[in-house]
């Protein structure tokens, strides 16, 4: 149960039967069992914890979950991961306690965001008007050190610009730990970093549509935020990897059909 939005309200139009759950791990284990259902479907299982634990159970035959967590969930009760041939590489399989099943295209469906009522400028950011603009625009603990080089190298390719990083952890921790590694990594252009706050969805959306550039991570690719950036015609420079969550953004690309801002290492 959550406050309602469109899309629960199209959840609620098409299905047949809703059935809220009360968050108690044991009342909701004897309802969906209750169900006597056939498949059950996990959209993700990592990203909170009482999905996590509910997995454990044996509620259906079959057993599936996908890539809204993109990593195996190493459950023996979880029969099948989800997920696309434009997100896997080869060996795939490996990477799964799960058997892998890939489809054709990206197994989801996105509801495409309104644009931002208003322009947004750079002074609504309190961001230089005279520099490059190159945004992160991914949650803090993506960040990797293995992509602590890529940064550094191209800041100080580019002494005009600058990497716009968003901080949503909790009093600003995610933001110290990542500035520490920063003036580690590069301590020459470490001050060409800027931090901004969490911000709404619009503004969200404005600062896309301001960047120079925008940047996937390489270890831990955007995925929401992607589909953002393309519904507000704002392009990714990203760099696949072989695991699955480092692919997000590419296999968007290929189901386009528009490949020229995937890079093939860190120089090009």
């Amino acid at each position: 149960p959550r406050k309602s939005d469109h899309i629960l309200e199209t959840i609620d139009r098409i299905a047949d039967n809703v059935i809220p759950l009360s968050g108690r791990l044991e009342r909701d284990r004897q309802t969906i069992e209750d169900e006597e259902l056939d498949v059950l479907f996990y959209p993700d299982i990592g990203m909170l914890h009482y999905t996590y634990c509910l997995a454990f159970a044996r509620l259906a035959p079959i057993q599936v979950v996908s890539w809204g967590h993109p990593v195996t969930t190493g459950i023996p009760n979880i029969d099948y991961f989800l997920s696309s041939e434009l997100l896997e590489g080869s060996g795939a399989q490996d990477h799964y306690s799960e058997q892998l099943i890939t489809l054709g295209n990206m197994p989801a469906f996105y509801f495409r965001p309104d644009p931002p009522e208003k322009t947004y400028a750079r002074d609504d950011y309190g961001l230089p008007r005279d520099v490059r603009l190159y945004v992160c625009p991914q949650s803090l603990f993506k960040f990797h050190p293995q992509f602590d080089s890529v940064l550094g190298d191209l800041l100080r390719q580019d002494p005009e610009g600058r990497l716009v990083l968003i901080d949503g952890g909790i009093e600003g921790h995610q933001k110290r730990l990542l500035s520490e590694r920063s003036n580690r990594a590069f301590p020459d252009v470490a001050d060409h970093v800027i931090f901004l706050q969490q911000m709404p969805s619009e503004k969200f959306f404005g600062l896309l549509t301001l960047a120079d550039a925008l940047l996937d991570i390489p270890t831990f690719s955007g995925g929401t935020s992607s589909l953002e950036a393309f519904a507000v015609g704002a392009p990714i420079v990203t760099w696949p990897q072989d695991l699955m969550r480092g692919r997000v953004t590419a296999a968007f690309y290929e189901q386009m059909g528009v490949t020229d801002l995937i890079a093939t290492d860190a120089v090009t």
